[in-house]
């Protein structure tokens, strides 16, 4: 200013100020300008021009944390965190309403107080505990519900959940004669993963538990060693045929002490090397040596990926020992003089012994 305006000719600038208010809210801005023409003859104008303040709907987001997520059975205390964002809105809301869809109204629990006013672009967050139960591979899940309200009434909700696994390793019980069971050995252990097991379920023990017929994991009061199954004793120089059910596409390792010295490094002992198996039973098959020892020890392995030895972890899956039943064949010729054998079967299963002769002349 001062700006000297041509006949005909315009002028125009522009500037910008804050205008705030409620939905509905009206602010009218008026310009004057004021000047004189070419013979000093005072002109003047005025203008004028509305802002009307339109709604805007709240705008807000729920996040639901635990801690921790992971947790083994049988459970125990987890903390829950609750945060609720007003989003950059450019007012503030309350927070009206915050329930958990089994606990109902959270005001009261831990830190958490309802109503709750959030400041423009702002969040509140509370916590509350919990004891959480459950077994192995099992999942837990939350879900929380808040609703905020701005200052012309409109509401929203929002909605967040959370689920806690219950996870443990499963162990072996190989008996203690020098197979890698417990800890202290680096025993055989499978972090449990919901749904990826042998046979119809997998649970979690702290360590391994030698039993002499396998049986530790049996006898801890969930008989989860039931995912192998033989369709008869070993038979040396035989077939052996067995059926193996797993949950999922996984692989299969599995070792027989055949020689019963202890260890499952013995040529020929790792019968099954990264199988294949595909969800329910599979039919599988390995040749016993002709000579074995009468208490064998056998076991078996499932995870994702395989590759597994007979110690140590997987990330996934689980393990079973078994004690084999054994039957030894012997043939034993008799010189009588002329043409009679005795075929002698004994089957050993246990601490017991069944004999059998027959005489063929």
């Amino acid at each position: 200013m001062p700006q000297t305006i041509a006949a005909g000719a315009s002028y125009s600038c522009a500037f910008s100020a804050t205008v705030n208010g409620n939905a509905g809210d009206t602010e009218t801005d008026t310009i004057t300008a004021a000047g004189t023409d070419d013979d000093s003859n005072p002109i003047s104008a005025s203008g004028s021009a509305t802002v009307t303040i339109l709604d805007v709907l709240p705008a807000a987001s729920l996040v639901l944390s635990a801690s921790p997520q992971m947790i083994d059975e049988p459970g125990g205390l987890v903390q829950f965190t609750v945060i609720v964002d007003a989003l950059g809105s450019p007012e503030s809301l309350t927070l009206t309403q915050l329930t958990d869809a089994e606990l109902g109204d959270l005001s009261g629990r831990g830190n958490c107080v309802v109503p709750q006013v959030i400041p423009a672009s702002g969040s509140y967050q509370c916590q509350f505990d919990l004891t959480i139960l459950g077994l192995a591979g099992d999942q837990v899940t939350r879900l929380v519900s808040a609703r905020v309200e701005d200052d012309d009434g409109n509401s929203l909700s929002r909605d967040a959940s959370v689920t806690i696994v219950f996870g443990g390793s499963d162990w072996g019980d190989a008996p203690d004669l020098g197979y890698p069971t417990s800890s202290l050995d680096d025993g055989a252990r499978h972090t449990i993963v919901a749904g990826f097991f042998l046979g119809s379920s997998v649970d979690a023990e702290g360590d391994g538990q030698s039993d002499f017929d396998a049986l530790g994991d049996d006898n801890d009061g969930n008989d989860d060693d039931d995912g192998v199954i033989f369709d008869s004793v070993l038979i040396p120089g035989a077939t052996a045929r067995l059926s193996v059910t797993a949950s999922q596409v996984g692989m299969l390792d599995a070792w027989v002490d055949f020689d019963g010295d202890g260890s499952w490094d013995g040529a020929g002992e790792h019968v099954f090397t990264s199988q294949p198996l595909a969800p329910g039973a599979n039919s599988l098959s390995f040749i016993v040596p002709g000579q074995i020892a009468s208490n064998v020890v056998a076991r078996f392995r499932y995870s994702s990926v395989g590759g597994l030895t007979a110690n140590g972890p997987a990330d996934d899956g689980e393990v079973e020992d078994y004690r084999l039943a054994v039957e030894s064949v012997e043939i034993v010729p008799v010189p009588l003089g002329f043409a009679t054998w005795l075929l002698m079967l004994i089957g050993v299963v246990g601490a017991g012994a069944l004999v059998i002769r027959r005489s063929m002349i």
